[in-house]
């Protein structure tokens, strides 16, 4: 157990931010799903809570098949007295894979969801992203 928690302290020290604002603990998160239908949703990840403004970046992956014909909205969201609002959104058209990256202005709850606005269902997803844990006391 302690070697589980040394490995987990090590990994979040070699992930530090280089901006000079903050120096944030990063952490790997990984999700999939499957069959979001045609002006379906799926939260993609998330709520997930900022408390170190750090870079967030999502690496989304359609799975559908060899020529994915998709048109997804990729939206990121914070929860604002009790509702989702929009922060950062863009489409992509027939893509395999989009990076989505954003720096929050606020800390708060975050979600990243896709909205299917193409004409076809999106049949299998991953995503792999990073998103800031915490500011490291007594870092610059």
């Amino acid at each position: 157990m302690k070697k589980l928690f040394f490995s987990l302290f090590v990994l979040l020290l070699l992930g530090t931010s280089n901006i000079a604002s903050a120096a944030c603990a990063y952490m790997n998160v990984h999700n999939s799903g499957a069959s979001v239908a045609v002006n379906g949703s799926s939260d993609v990840y998330g709520p997930f809570s900022i408390s170190c403004l750090g870079v967030v970046s999502f690496t989304f992956e359609d799975l559908s098949g060899n020529n994915p014909t998709s048109t997804i909205n990729h939206l990121i969201e914070r929860m604002v007295g009790g509702s989702w609002q929009v922060v950062s959104q863009t489409t992509s058209y027939g893509q395999r894979s989009v990076t989505r990256t954003f720096f929050p202005t606020a800390t708060g709850s975050y979600r990243y969801r896709i909205v299917n606005s193409g004409q076809s269902v999106v049949r299998n997803w991953r995503m792999e992203g990073r998103i800031p844990l915490f500011t490291i006391p007594g870092a610059r």
